[in-house]
Formats: C-alpha cells, structure tokens, sequence
C-alpha cells in the first residue's frame, strides 16, 4: 500500500496554508525568526511569492542580513513583479546581505538599480541566473567587471547577448579563469564567439549552447592545420559535449580529441550521423552519461545500426555508463546494453526503429529510472509490431529491484502479466503510461497495493481503464490519507 502521510507532511501542509497570510507571518515575527536557516527563508519566501496579491512587507521578512541566497525569479508571470523586485532590491541595497547566489529567471525588466548599486557590492556572488530576462551585452559586461569570484552564469534565452559581451568575458582573466558553468542557449552568440570562450576560459567545465560540438571541431581543424604532426592538440577542461536539433556533425572527432575528459555527450536530432563518426567516442577518458536521438526519419532513409554505432562504445563505457538515451535507431540490442551497462542508473528507448530480440535480456540491477516510447502523438502508423520493445526485453528492464521512475508510452507488449509481475522491488515512485491498451484497473490496483512508495500516477488514454474506476481510487485515498497523486484523462 502507499504509505501515509507522514505527520511531518501533515504539519508541513498546514503550514503552508499559514505562510500564504502573509499579515500573520509578519505580525509574529518575533526574536526566533532571525535564526531561520538561510535555506529555510529561501522556502518559506518561495511559498508566499507564489500567492497573488501579496503586499511587499514579506521581503523584509525574507532578506535578513544573514542571507546568502535569494530566488527572485517569475516562473508565475506575476503581473505586478516589477514592483516586487523594486521592493527587495531597495532592501538589499540597504542590508547589503553578503549574497552568493541570486537568480533573477523569467523576470522580463531587471530594474537599473541591480546594476548600478547592487551588482558593485556583490564581490562574493558567485552564481547568478539572468535566464530569459532583458539583459544585454552591457549588463553581462558589469558583472564582470564587479563578481571577480562568479563561477556559474546563466545568461539562456536572454536575445541581446551577443558575441561582444562574451569576448570581453573571456578577456577578464579573473572571471574567465574561475568561469565553471556558462549555459548561453538561445542566445545572439554564434560559434566565433563560443570558439572564444573555450579557448579563454581554461576552467570552464560545462559549456551549453546549441553546438559545441562542431565549434570544437572547428577548433581542431584550424589548430591541426597550422601544428606539425609531432604537437600535442591542447585539451580543454569541457565535461559537456552538445549538439541540437538538425545539425550535421562535421568534426565529431575533433571534439573529442580536444576534450578528452567529457563525461556527458548530448547528439540530438542530427541531420546525418555515420558510424564512424559515433564510434570516435571511444577516445572519451570515462563517458557517464549518453544521448543520441536521431532526426525523424522517413521510410527510405538509412538508419543508423546499432551494433554497428555503438558496439565499441559499450565495451569502452558500458561500465561507466550511468544515463543512456537513444532514439529512431535501428536493430537496438537491449540484451548487450544490459551485459555491459551493469552500472547503468537511467535508459530511455525513444521511437527506435526495430529491436534485435536475441539473447534474453538480463536484469539490470541498478536501473531506478525507465522510459520507453514506442510512437508519438503524430504517427499516424497504426502497425507498431516493427517498432515495439520485445515482452521479455520489457519484463526484464521493469524487474530491477531499485526502479523507481517507470514511463511508458504507446507500448502494445507491455500487458498486465508484465507490469503487475515484474515491479518486483519497493521503491517505486512514479508510473506514468499513455496509450498502453492492454493495461487494465485491475493490474494498476496491484502495483499499488504492493508499492510502499508510490507518491505519482499518471494514467493517460488506456483505453482498458476508465474515469469511474479512478473515481473509485480518488475516494480509497482520501479515505486512506494515502501520500498519493493520481493525474488521469481518457481518450474522449
């Protein structure tokens, strides 16, 4: 059975419900509240800014003088957050809390006072979001010139950021050697500008941006040209390999060679990818984490094969792999992803073209989180048999004693016997299923009075389950105080 809310949870909601009146919290706010952990006034000032309507007097409540981090964000699209923000950047003007972290995501008008009279003052800060916010060029500029100790910046989403912000970035050697993350995703920033950051900034470990790959590879290409055969390429510190949608990878190898230790290779949606290509992964010091998902296909494209694109790999990394992803990929092997990947922790299967069904798949004992998608909404292609993961295939992945996260989508094997039999361990926690027409009530009232950790149920289009038995279950966990979420919609 689930498990119950927790006393804990209890008083945790209710409280909830206390934080939301924002007159109470600040009427009792008495000598005990100035020992709040700065976490905690992180949660509780996430939970008031969340109610519509609050008056500004609950930021001198959240920014203490002790406070190190503060989320100043507007994922809720709060219509009047620009005068919130006034508010709490007029209070740390004057506290001049020694701030290290501050994220300022989705807020569409950071206001002049941030950076003419907050930013100078922030010489310990050492991350910062300005994801999808109007920061531009000049902006980026000032807190370089300012945060001397900034080692993550994310500047995602912010369309004004170009490739002259970003080369003086590079040229402060104080940042740019201390830089570790940068994410400038959907950014004016083309690849002369991210040629320039991996080049300057020698400590940078993580690099997101829309293809470092082929800025790498170009890299490689020039430096080769002018080195003679007996010089060593430099090696840069990059942990993170990427690149998205639609591109074709001309220098995969080149890439490689110059970072060496990438731990994290993202392939998304390429144009074109060959064998070969894929297989100069193998020169990777310790690959963990693995994601190659090719561009919609049509019938009478070659795919990639994938003895053929990742047999060596595997062997190289199968007992380094921890997170593994591939998509639209033909004669997947799931029995050698199993006997080499024994360490492996997340395997996602996305709209592969056809699975190898040789050997019986082994268990994998350390897989917690599955997900399999055999077809997406927009296929019109009723016969799946070609494109389906084999019964015993799925029955083996599922039976990992440490699953924890199971999602699956339009997958025809996948029954009851399978689903009701093979979650055999405790831990499960979430079982998200669309389109699964041979899962029916009866199998999902089994996994649920088995599993003591179910907390998420997510239900959508089976057709063998209906609105009146979800009804059913809404009531037994109201009834039951089960620490349960069940999310449901039927085809109709």
């Amino acid at each position: 059975m689930p498990k119950r809310k927790t006393p804990l949870t209890l008083v945790s909601e209710c409280l909830k419900s206390i934080c939301s009146s924002i007159e109470w919290f600040v009427s009792h706010r008495y000598p005990p509240f100035d020992c709040l952990t700065s976490d905690l006034i992180g949660q509780i000032f996430n939970r008031l800014k969340t109610t519509p309507g609050l008056p500004a007097s609950h930021f001198e409540l959240v920014v203490t003088d002790h406070l190190n981090c503060i989320d100043l964000s507007n994922p809720y699209q709060h219509d009047s957050w620009d005068f919130y923000i006034e508010v709490a950047l007029g209070i740390i003007r004057l506290r001049q809390p020694n701030l290290v972290k501050i994220d300022l995501s989705n807020v569409l008008r950071i206001p002049d006072i941030f950076w003419t009279e907050i930013v100078p003052s922030l010489a310990y800060l050492q991350v910062v979001s300005l994801r999808s916010t109007n920061c531009a060029d000049q902006h980026v500029l000032t807190i370089v010139k300012y945060c001397h100790n900034l080692r993550e910046l994310d500047l995602s989403l912010c369309e004004r950021v170009t490739n002259w912000s970003v080369s003086n970035l590079c040229e402060e050697s104080t940042v740019g050697i201390k830089l570790q993350h940068l994410d400038l995703m959907q950014t004016q920033v083309d690849q002369r500008g991210i040629r320039s950051v991996v080049q300057r900034c020698t400590g940078l470990n993580s690099l997101k941006w829309r293809n470092t790959i082929n800025a790498l590879g170009q890299i490689y290409r020039d430096l080769f040209g002018s080195m003679s055969r007996n010089t060593t390429p430099p090696s840069y510190s990059l942990h993170q390999l990427i690149s998205d949608s639609s591109y074709r990878l001309y220098n995969l190898q080149g890439a490689v060679l110059l970072c060496r230790q990438a731990v994290q290779v993202t392939i998304d949606s390429p144009s074109l990818l060959m064998a070969e290509e894929l297989q100069t992964l193998v020169h990777l010091h310790c690959l963990r984490e693995l994601r190659v998902v090719l561009s919609s296909y049509t019938k009478t494209e070659i795919l990639l094969d994938f003895r053929e694109g990742f047999d060596l790999i595997l062997k190289k990394h199968g007992s380094t792999l921890q997170h593994f992803s591939i998509g639209r990929i033909r004669n997947v092997d799931l029995g050698r992803i199993a006997n080499y990947c024994q360490n492996l922790t997340s395997l996602s299967l996305e709209l592969n073209h056809s699975y190898k069904y040789g050997e019986a798949s082994n268990t994998i004992q350390s897989l917690f989180k599955l997900n399999v998608s055999v077809r997406d909404r927009e296929s019109n292609d009723e016969d799946d048999s070609n494109h389906d993961i084999p019964g015993p295939c799925l029955a083996a992945l599922i039976a990992s004693p440490n699953m924890r996260q199971i999602k699956i989508t339009a997958c025809k094997n996948l029954d009851d016997q399978i689903l009701s039999e093979c979650v055999v361990g405790q831990d499960l926690q979430t079982l998200e299923l669309e389109s699964c027409s041979k899962i029916s009530m009866k199998c999902l009232w089994s996994v649920i009075d088995r599993s003591k950790c179910l907390s998420n149920l997510k239900v959508y289009r089976c057709q063998l389950v209906n609105g009146r038995e979800i009804t059913k279950l809404y009531r037994m966990i109201e009834e039951q105080h089960w620490d349960l979420d069940v999310d449901y919609y039927s085809d109709s």
